[in-house]
């Protein structure tokens, strides 16, 4: 749901400007609304769920810390590009910023599937692969998705970009 949240609030933004009757001011903000919902609670999860659990509070604050630095830039400069060149140009830039975002968290969603790690304290099935937890004792399972027809049957280890990498990637593409 992240995609479709950048892309509904793209579509917010490039309809502001033409929002002249109070009808449709309201119909874009409840687009609005309705790409904010999107993006609530999704990219926590999802790095929540990309982070063994030993990692995940590291994981989040450099979630929450790339979200406020991005706020605070891309505020800063639509504000800027609004006194210069007007709020229709402010709009045009939020929304291809969002578009933008969308763009690049479907390109790394599309680099491959990232295993869902779940605690256990049984042992894991064949298979899989375990590591020990220091914090618990017990262990972790990795559960990867099905392998595509033909391809070998080991899992390959993928990266996972750091939130914080990946939210200045998209405050430099706000910039642009």
């Amino acid at each position: 749901v992240i995609a479709p949240g950048f892309l509904v609030l793209a579509l917010a933004n490039a309809a502001f400007p033409l929002a002249h009757a109070y009808e449709h001011v309201v119909a874009v903000m409840v687009t609005a609304a309705l790409g904010s919902s999107l993006l609530g609670s999704a990219p926590t999860a999802a790095v929540a769920n990309a982070v063994s659990p030993d990692k995940r509070a590291t994981a989040l604050a450099q979630l929450r810390t790339a979200g406020d630095l991005g706020m605070l830039a891309g505020s800063a400069t639509l504000g800027l590009v609004s006194s210069v060149w007007g709020y229709d140009a402010a709009f045009a830039l939020a929304s291809a910023s969002l578009f933008s975002s969308a763009v690049a968290f479907t390109a790394a969603e599309q680099i491959g599937p990232r295993p869902i790690i779940r605690q256990s304290s049984s042992s894991s099935p064949p298979n899989h692969a375990t590591s020990s937890n220091e914090n618990s004792g017990k262990q972790q399972e990795c559960h990867h998705p099905p392998s595509p027809p033909g391809a070998p049957a080991a899992h390959k280890k993928r990266k996972v970009a750091s939130p914080l990498l990946v939210g200045l990637l998209l405050l430099v593409l706000l910039l642009l």
